[in-house]
């Protein structure tokens, strides 16, 4: 401001620049500081494998995704589609044949499942230290639904908006009523970083749910768990279990190589891998055969609550598509998913 005062004043316009190359050269320095605490802090969740801080550190430095629109193949694979209103129309219609895929199954075959000891305590509405316990299972960090409420909201909750909250699951448990907003999903698509951007079938859709919806799946989740689902699965199925691991199923294979080996013995081993597996279980089996386990018709009536009538939105590029009904197959993101498909798949085989 000295010089700017008195601009033709040689003295003071050396100063001045003086005293700029003195602020650039200390700006550069702690430039220099920043990027190497930031490079040292990714290096080392990279090396603890903590991934959920390594990306959070990552967008520290690149800051938050903008939504882009990448153009995509029309279903007959002809036509590029570049205006965000046909592309989100795109990704409605590919989400909407992808998640309804129909299928079959013989009635027959579900008329020889024994029919097991209904058990009835099963549809007593959850205590409040159950739907805390389900609030303290939830994992942190998860992107929330279409309500933008996150999980650390819930984990908050004490006292009587504690029992506020307990009296609404409550209320949906004896009305046999769930709101939309605790079923419904909205679904992003994020891109598998293989093959062509413009075809919809290398993107992988993930469900956004509400968190609140989720608590209540992880209440029917713990009880399922608990009343037989670990008397009604064999041995052999080791993912997720309480206290079971897939690496056991490993080390059962390195097993039989190196026995196999020992004794020179042909070993065969065949991997089946099950196109859609979640999305075309057909749900009407479903509930006969959680019928057949012992589940009493209220408690399957409550999962089914969180099937029947779904509607599903595609979130892409900052636009959001009509809505779609979800008819077929598992919930996609609902933690009770994988526990109902291994049950329902331990029934048929």
């Amino acid at each position: 401001m000295e010089w700017q005062n008195n601009p033709n004043s040689a003295p003071k316009k050396d100063r001045f620049k003086s005293l700029q190359v003195t602020a650039q050269r200390e700006i550069r320095k702690m430039q220099d500081r920043w990027w190497k605490k930031r490079a040292e802090e990714i290096q080392h969740f990279a090396d603890m494998k903590n991934y959920k801080q390594f990306f959070s550190a990552l967008k520290t430095v690149y800051g938050p995704l903008k939504p882009t629109t990448t153009p995509l193949l029309s279903s007959d694979g002809d036509t590029l589609i570049k205006d965000k209103k046909g592309i989100s129309n795109r990704w409605k219609e590919h989400f909407s044949q992808l998640l309804n895929q129909p299928s079959s199954v013989d009635q027959s075959t579900l008329d020889q499942i024994p029919q097991n000891r209904t058990i009835e305590q099963l549809d007593v509405p959850p205590s409040i230290k159950e739907v805390q316990k389900a609030i303290q299972q939830m994992s942190a960090g998860k992107a929330p639904g279409k309500d933008g409420i996150p999980i650390k909201v819930y984990k908050a909750l004490n006292g009587k908006a504690l029992q506020a909250f307990h009296i609404v699951l409550t209320s949906i448990w004896e009305e046999e009523d769930m709101p939309p907003e605790l079923r419904d999903a909205s679904i992003v698509a994020l891109y598998k970083n293989k093959g062509s951007r413009a075809a919809c079938d290398n993107y992988r859709g993930i469900s956004l749910l509400s968190t609140a919806g989720k608590i209540l799946a992880c209440v029917i989740l713990n009880r399922l768990l608990s009343s037989f689902s670990e008397q009604n699965l064999p041995e052999s199925q080791c993912g997720f279990r309480p206290d079971h691991s897939t690496i056991d199923m490993v080390f059962t294979v390195r097993q039989m190589q190196e026995k196999c080996l020992e004794q020179n013995l042909s070993l065969y081993i065949v991997f089946i891998d099950l196109t859609k597996a979640f999305d075309t279980v057909n749900r009407d089996a479903l509930w006969v055969i959680l019928s057949k386990l012992g589940c009493p018709a209220k408690f399957v009536k409550l999962i089914q609550l969180f099937h029947v009538d779904m509607t599903g939105e595609v979130l892409s590029g900052g636009e959001t598509s009509d809505r779609f009904n979800i008819s077929y197959g598992m919930k996609q993101g609902c933690v009770l998913a994988p526990v109902l498909f291994n049950l329902f798949f331990t029934q048929i085989l």
